[in-house]
């Protein structure tokens, strides 16, 4: 049901002002005053700002910061081109200051005591290296293993020796010796897998350095692998490290000593089965 809409009668006269209430306001305007925007000469009214008016105000700014950052900084390069750029001075550092002792402007600890100690420690691995020993490495608690740490690196970067940090396969033995090991040119790609497990045997047993980029798969893969082969044949084989410890390949090398110890023990076995068989013969007669 729709209902009629009524609308209430409109005066277009004018109606009569309150003089009380013009009173009120020249006393107020006599006491505190007031701005007429409308007047010639008043200052600019104060508009609300949208969100979007801010966001385009923000980006004039920043736009503005930018440009004026550029021009700072060209004229900073033109300064330093013509070499009448101003630099900055190194500020020293405050002195430490200790109750009831002097000030003291010294951080770092003086290692001058032990410089005589780490020439003689250094000079005694350059001689063995070179003369193609191994050096055990330290273990990795105690004060033992981080000077031996300082100075494999001490002997890198000063003497440009081209050290390799060796580890057994089938130990937690490890070394540092000379790299002079000869590379062993794989005619084909390796497969880490045990699928080429001859192929692997072959390179290790040339006792050169089979090289991890010529084995394709994860060096954990290959590593696993050439331990099995190593334990299968008892070879002497280790992981070679370069100094970030990324794995550089693996070698056999053969001990010597180890080598002597095994011949000396199948010659007392060789001498036991002769005596045993001596003993049966002499019983048989």
């Amino acid at each position: 049901m729709l209902r009629e809409q009524t609308f209430s009668d409109r005066s277009n006269y004018p109606k009569a002002v309150d003089a009380e209430w013009l009173a009120k306001i020249a006393e107020h305007k006599e006491k505190v005053g007031f701005t007429d925007y409308d007047a010639l000469g008043a200052p600019k009214r104060k508009v609300q700002r949208t969100d979007a008016q801010l966001r385009e105000l923000e980006g004039i700014e920043k736009a503005k910061a930018e440009a004026r950052a550029q021009a700072e900084h060209q004229a900073a390069l033109a300064r330093l081109a013509d070499g009448t750029a101003i630099h900055r001075q190194k500020k020293e550092g405050t002195a430490l200051v200790m109750k009831g002792k002097a000030k003291s402007t010294k951080t770092k600890r003086d290692s001058s005591k032990d410089r005589p100690n780490a020439a003689a420690r250094r000079a005694k691995i350059i001689k063995a290296l070179n003369a193609g020993s191994r050096i055990k490495l330290e273990r990795k608690k105690g004060a033992a293993y981080q000077a031996q740490y300082i100075d494999i690196r001490w002997i890198i970067d000063n003497h440009k020796m081209n050290i390799k940090r060796i580890k057994s396969v089938s130990s937690s033995d490890s070394y540092f010796v000379l790299d002079k090991f000869a590379r062993y040119q794989a005619p084909v790609a390796i497969n880490g897998a045990a699928e080429d497990k001859d192929k692997l045997l072959t390179a290790l047993l040339s006792k050169k350095l089979v090289l991890a980029s010529d084995v394709m798969g994860t060096n954990k893969l290959a590593t696993a692998t050439v331990l099995s082969i190593a334990t299968q044949h008892d070879l002497d084989v280790y992981t070679v490290f370069d100094d970030s410890r990324k794995t550089v390949g693996w070698i056999y090398i053969l001990d010597e000593e180890k080598r002597k110890a095994k011949i000396h023990k199948l010659g007392d076995m060789l001498q036991a089965l002769d005596h045993l068989k001596d003993k049966k013969a002499k019983a048989g007669q």
